[in-house]
């Protein structure tokens, strides 16, 4: 697909993303600036140029009232946030900690949330939340023009990218929070290293 036409697919998808009013929940808090805007995932060139699809479970950053930036308007989104996933958010250390002892890179991974917005807590996506995000999840994944892997990260993700056949070997690994918050620091090595190891078999 020519980059052009490329650009225009992945910005209709974007766009139903950012004015996505489905769950009536996560839309009064988002309206209500309790919680912040979708999360769409890394910006365009990822799509164009990157290998691995990322998926976790629902985002958990931009929080208003951590004093984070709360955007409210599409065509700011990435400015915002390929910077801050990158240098700021704890998630984006954690995976960067895992990718890179596979030899990856950012510019290799496109980041996409099985749920797209915040919910409340940081509590668990209810089942209807993520239905409702399925087919998001589902046209960002096949807008990918070079992925090789699919990697989860977590029960729901895991259980999200079961239900489509993307003809793509998957590495499953536990969500970023349980790997760092509740392992052991032996195990978590020994654990990192499996999952890094899955990813440049995959890789080859």
């Amino acid at each position: 697909m020519k980059h052009a036409l490329l650009r225009l697919k992945v910005n209709d998808v974007e766009r139903e993303i950012f004015n996505c009013q489905k769950c009536q929940e996560l839309s009064e808090l988002r309206r209500n600036k309790t919680c912040n805007c979708p999360v769409l995932g890394f910006s365009f060139k990822h799509y164009a140029n990157a290998a691995i699809v990322s998926i976790g479970e629902a985002p958990g950053i931009y929080k208003p009232h951590k004093g984070e930036i709360y955007i409210d308007k599409l065509e700011n989104f990435h400015d915002v946030y390929d910077t801050r996933i990158q240098t700021v958010a704890l998630i984006g250390k954690r995976l960067m900690d895992i990718y890179s002892r596979a030899g990856v890179s950012w510019i290799d991974i496109q980041h996409f949330n099985v749920v797209c917005c915040s919910p409340p807590d940081y509590r668990k996506p209810t089942v209807d939340e993520v239905e409702n995000c399925l087919q998001f999840l589902k046209k960002r994944i096949d807008l990918m023009q070079k992925k090789k892997l699919i990697v989860t990260f977590g029960a729901v993700a895991k259980a999200a990218v079961r239900r489509f056949d993307f003809g793509l070997p998957i590495v499953y690994s536990h969500h970023p929070s349980y790997i760092f918050s509740y392992m052991l620091t032996d195990d978590r090595d020994e654990y990192i290293d499996g999952v890094a190891k899955k990813i440049k078999e995959a890789l080859k």
